[in-house]
């Protein structure tokens, strides 16, 4: 990409390559293959987030909907995904356990009921793609490449515009970290790491798309959001296992079957989430205290 440009034809490129991507994941969804409803819940979310970061340069009466429609569909998607995640996950938790702590069939119970759970999940996000709705928000896509709704801002030099851009996206990150230090107590901190961790994934995903523009800026802001989002993603899939292996033990119960394996598992589980807990809160204190990292520096 070369510069200096104009912000909307940096932008434009910016979001049709998004938009693309998004399209690319469609057909490996319909086929089932491997990690594909993974693919296309990314490719919403950093869809909508670049519609989101660049609202200086694109009006927000066209893309605000947009950004709707694709919450939507990735949540639609994410039922799915969910469910593939906690089998993987609670595989390979299962597998760390000496065979003869396995009382019953928790092998078999942790696959069948997952899988199926999934198989539900995926032939919802399945109807959703062959619907009207899914099929107007692909059109409504079309329509902002060809017809862009561009704001005045759009004809000026793409660099200084972008870094401001993505600077507001890392300016909400660090208000959202300063808001979860000030928690005073632990259910109202959990509730805003998670706007922390909605925060990381934006700025990561904004500075990621300008990494043609501003270099190595870009990519030191996206790996520094990347390093929080993954922490704090670590800790809550444990969230999701405990609550998983929960009705799996409350099944188990109920067809007669030993429950102390899933009593393993849970404990197993909440020990990793205290250690991913523990990394995320040194990457956010790193964060909070390292001005340099903002953007621009």
């Amino acid at each position: 990409m070369a510069t200096p440009a104009d912000a909307g034809d940096v932008v434009l490129e910016i979001v049709g390559s998004r938009v693309r991507a998004l399209g690319d994941t469609i057909g490996p969804v319909r086929r089932d293959e491997h990690d594909a409803v993974h693919q296309f819940r990314v490719g919403a979310r950093r869809l909508r987030t670049v519609l989101a970061t660049y609202r200086p340069v694109l009006r927000r009466d066209v893309t605000d909907p947009l950004r709707d429609e694709l919450r939507w569909v990735a949540g639609v998607a994410g039922a799915a995904r969910d469910a593939e995640v906690a089998e993987e996950q609670l595989g390979e938790l299962l597998a760390t356990v000496p065979g003869w702590l396995v009382l019953g069939p928790v092998d078999q119970r942790v696959h069948a009921v997952l899988r199926q759970r999934y198989r539900r999940a995926h032939d919802d996000l399945l109807a959703v793609l062959d619907g009207d709705r899914f099929a107007e928000l692909l059109a409504g896509l079309e329509r902002l490449l060809v017809d862009p709704p561009l704001t005045a801002r759009a004809t000026e030099d793409a660099a200084p515009v972008l870094a401001r851009c993505v600077r507001r996206d890392d300016k909400r990150l660090r208000a959202a970290v300063a808001a979860a230090a000030r928690a005073s107590t632990e259910q109202e901190h959990a509730e805003l790491l998670h706007e922390v961790r909605k925060a990381a994934k934006r700025l990561r995903y904004a500075a990621e798309s300008v990494e043609a523009v501003h270099g190595k800026d870009a990519a030191r802001v996206a790996g520094r959001a990347k390093t929080v989002q993954t922490h704090l993603g670590d800790h809550q899939d444990t969230v999701v296992q405990r609550e998983v292996l929960l009705e799996l033990a409350d099944l188990a119960h109920r067809a007669g079957e030993p429950g102390f394996t899933y009593g393993l598992l849970h404990a197993e589980a909440a020990r990793r989430g205290r250690e991913a807990s523990g990394r995320a809160e040194v990457a956010l204190a790193e964060l909070a205290g390292d001005a340099g990292s903002s953007w621009p520096r």
